[in-house]
């Protein structure tokens, strides 16, 4: 019986200890697309920040970006979900109250109006991603998919959970906070997929590490922690694998029967 499978991307299929993709995975994936299985990239990242990695031999048969805010299936777009222009406007402005800076995403763009201090380099730094443009003339905020609030100690995010209740946040390192449209986070892309391609939840499958994998992980039919995970997303997985630099996704795959 195929399965619907969601693998996140950085800690999950990129070892950043080595900034390095492990052979095996990228066996592990082509062997079980070549089993019938459907393979999707279930990420943080929006579309312009996984080109790179998206041409290193990894093949995938649907893409989950922004936090499931842009989905793709074989080159159809199956959701977008963007943060309206006012909304984007008024909380860049009150970030620069408080000396944040913030990172706009779009399907073609990763840009800041402003740099304070050098958080920004700090998570730029631990995600390994290329650096963002700097664009202080920018005013038309469209096609925002996500924000990045770069931030350190997250000591006011209540606050500004408070203050946008249509937003959605979610601590993805120790220097940034996702920032996406409220409903969910990257269950709702793979809710997504799985209705378009008719598939039972407990043909479902999810593996990752981070936090903002922990509500895909319960979502589906059989949920995987690498070895490398937070331990609340351990906590929620149905089994741990291996670590990401110990061949984790094979042998998960191999635990599962994919390959």
């Amino acid at each position: 019986m195929s399965k619907l499978v969601f693998l996140d991307l950085d800690g999950t299929i990129i070892d950043h200890g080595s900034n390095s993709i492990p052979e095996s995975t990228k066996v592990a994936i082509d062997k079980a697309r070549a089993n019938g299985h459907i393979i999707s990239l279930a990420t943080g990242r929006p579309p312009f920040l996984i080109s790179k990695v998206l041409s290193d031999d990894l093949h995938f048969d649907a893409i989950i970006t922004a936090n499931g805010r842009y989905v793709v299936y074989k080159e159809e777009v199956l959701r977008k979900s963007e943060i309206d222009k006012e909304t984007v406007n008024h909380f860049i402005e009150e970030m620069a109250m408080h000396s944040i800076d913030v990172a706009l995403l779009s399907i073609d763009d990763y840009y800041m109006v402003k740099r304070t201090d050098d958080t920004w380099e700090k998570f730029t730094d631990f995600f390994h991603l290329e650096e963002p443009n700097l664009k202080p003339e920018k005013t038309d905020f469209k096609d925002v998919l996500q924000m990045v609030m770069f931030e350190e100690n997250h000591e006011n995010l209540d606050l500004f959970r408070s203050h946008y209740p249509h937003l959605e946040f979610n601590i993805s390192c120790p220097y940034g906070v996702d920032i996406n449209t409220v409903g969910g986070m990257k269950e709702v892309g793979a809710d997504t997929i799985r209705k378009h391609l008719n598939y039972d939840v407990k043909d479902t499958i999810a593996i990752g590490d981070g936090y903002n994998d922990i509500s895909m992980i319960e979502h589906v039919g059989t949920g995987v922690a690498m070895g490398n995970a937070c331990q609340p997303l351990k906590e929620a997985a149905t089994f741990v694998t291996a670590s990401v630099d110990d061949d984790g996704i094979y042998k998960a795959f191999e635990k599962l029967g994919l390959i």
